[in-house]
């Protein structure tokens, strides 16, 4: 039985276990099998991923991830790994500290399932997604409640649902940027994840993100909007840097379909390069590890169709991976989380699948 009393967990999505099409293709299941990733009714779901997503992305994914691989393993899985190392050195004693999958392993479920019975008494989770969305925290909160069901761990159970606003995240990414000489470049294009536009508007029931102005503004109204959250950290960021408005752009990569969010990173790319902007840095704040989407999505492919389009530097960020800022950042938020955590039971139910 455990003697500590309070663990924390921070949540990464997660990577295959190996680029072997097999196991690409057991990670494509159980992440796009997700209702709250592709929620689309079962009966549409299941054929959808088991039959025809999985089977025929996985041998190309594979190649993907083939090349993303190192002597390290998957960097999101490796600098993960770094980020809870660090983090556990500046824990105040008496605090166990974790690293878990949503999808994966190390498999969330497994660990919550074995807290359950070693006596733990107090739960904080951190999902690493900065900006709020029901496909990635959303799907977490999900989990722990289904898990944690009539379990007295769930009365004690709190949650950082996002954490985008924090000034020392938004720091820690100014610091990344001005390592990188903003000042050389032609614009700064701010690239986050895709999801589809139907998921942002869950966050708020009964109005659109136009009629809300998400690109413009960021209150209570759209708080839990994912589009409003990653507009509001592309102009936190930019105000932090003292950058002027016209020479940043905020985009979303790695779409599923033609109804995400726009405008797309590849088209915004294209876009600048006929409008004579040739030296474009591109960040990722959606990102806190250097993943597919970064690494091989950013740093290859659009590379190569930026350069092929006339562009002449396309220049990629790194992300916060285990740097010195992140880990201070993620210490403290731990440390005292305050108004930035939630009860799991306070959590908004009507959000999810």
């Amino acid at each position: 039985m455990a003697e500590h009393r309070k663990a924390v967990v921070l949540v990464n999505l997660g990577s295959p276990a190996s680029c072997r099409t097999g196991d690409v293709r057991t990670f494509l299941k159980e992440f796009l099998g997700d209702p709250n990733v592709i929620d689309l009714p079962a009966w549409i779901r299941y054929p959808l991923v088991y039959g025809i997503i999985a089977p025929f992305r996985a041998p190309r994914s594979a190649r993907l991830y083939k090349q993303l691989h190192t002597d390290r393993g998957f960097p999101l899985i490796y600098h993960s790994r770094e980020l809870e190392k660090k983090v556990r050195e500046q824990l105040p004693r008496g605090t166990e500290l974790f690293l878990a999958m949503r999808y994966g392993e190390p498999a969330l479920q497994k660990l919550i399932q074995w807290m359950k019975g070693e006596g733990y008494r107090e739960l904080l989770v951190l999902p690493l997604y900065p900006q709020f969305a029901t496909s990635t925290t959303g799907s977490v909160v999900q989990l722990l409640r289904e898990e944690l069901k009539f379990h007295k761990l769930a009365e004690h159970t709190r949650i950082i649902p996002s954490f985008h606003e924090h000034r020392d995240f938004i720091a820690a990414w100014k610091n990344k940027i001005l390592a990188c000489e903003p000042a050389d470049y032609d614009a700064l294009v701010f690239s986050y994840h895709g999801i589809p536009v139907r998921q942002t508007e869950k966050g708020h029931p009964g109005a659109s993100c136009g009629a809300l102005k998400c690109e413009q503004h960021y209150n209570e109204a759209n708080r839990d909007c994912y589009r409003a959250a990653c507009y509001h950290t592309t102009r936190s960021i930019r105000a932090a840097l003292k950058i002027a408005p016209e020479k940043t752009y905020t985009s979303f990569q790695s779409r599923f379909g033609r109804n995400w969010l726009r405008p797309f990173t590849d088209q915004t790319l294209l876009k600048l390069v006929r409008e004579g902007k040739k030296r474009i840095l591109i960040i990722s704040p959606a990102f806190v590890a250097d993943c597919l989407e970064t690494e091989i999505e950013i740093g290859l492919d659009y590379r190569e169709l930026f350069t092929k389009a006339g562009g002449e530097e396309l220049t990629l960020v790194p992300s916060l991976n285990a740097d010195d800022d992140w880990v201070r950042f993620i210490s403290s938020l731990i440390s005292d989380p305050g108004t930035h955590s939630l009860k799991l039971g306070e959590t908004d139910q009507s959000l999810f699948h």
